[in-house]
């Protein structure tokens, strides 16, 4: 595994959420298509992001998995589906390498959180077990930026609005994913409501 990959630079410039920024309903579920409609191209990609406790009161774990093409020098991403619950640091492994395996993915992305050693570990050991080539895999830093992850839905924002998102329909993690977007509030310096599945959206166009 690639332990020591740097994450795609990202511009560094500011990006200050405002009151104007709220996420619509409508046109979310506007950006929906059905599974016929997925690039035949572009690259399938594995997004992480993972709670340090799998305890009732806190955030779910998230894997997202999307397609990634590129229009010109225009990134544009197709979401497939995104699985989320509160697994344990080794149970988690598995649910990765399946669906790395489902889905033929040939990059994975993970927040290289506290115990990350023992998650790279056991996603190896899964995955030589059930014969899955990983493919690229990058473990990144998460951002300490105070508002890094209004900024980086700030970012999903401007690209579901400029048509540059799209999501699977009939999946189950959809109805949560858009209450999720819905209600997040780019003001507040820390949501309280869980935003897990819509924060993976975030790091999925801010990395991939």
């Amino acid at each position: 595994m690639d332990q020591n990959a740097q994450p795609v630079a990202v511009c560094p410039k500011t990006i200050s959420p405002t009151s104007a920024i709220k996420f619509n309903e409508d046109t979310l579920w506007r950006l929906q298509i059905g599974k016929e409609a997925i690039p035949k191209d572009g690259t399938t990609v594995i997004i992480v992001d993972y709670a340090r406790e799998s305890g009732p009161r806190n955030d779910e774990s998230a894997i997202l998995i999307a397609n990634v093409w590129s229009v010109g020098a225009a990134k544009q991403y197709t979401i497939i589906d995104i699985l989320s619950d509160r697994w344990s640091v080794l149970e988690l492994p598995f649910q990765v390498v399946e669906a790395m395996k489902k889905h033929n993915a040939t990059a994975l992305y993970v927040e290289r959180l506290s115990n990350w050693q023992l998650l790279s570990l056991e996603i190896s050991r899964y995955a030589k077990k059930r014969g899955v080539d990983l493919g690229r895999v990058v473990f990144f830093a998460p951002s300490k930026r105070r508002l890094a992850k209004a900024e980086r839905l700030k970012k999903l924002h401007r690209l579901c609005e400029a048509n540059s998102v799209r999501f699977v329909g009939g999946k189950n993690y959809l109805n949560k994913l858009i209450t999720q977007l819905v209600r997040f509030d780019f003001n507040r310096k820390t949501n309280i409501s869980h935003d897990d599945v819509a924060d993976t959206c975030g790091l999925l166009v801010t990395h991939c």
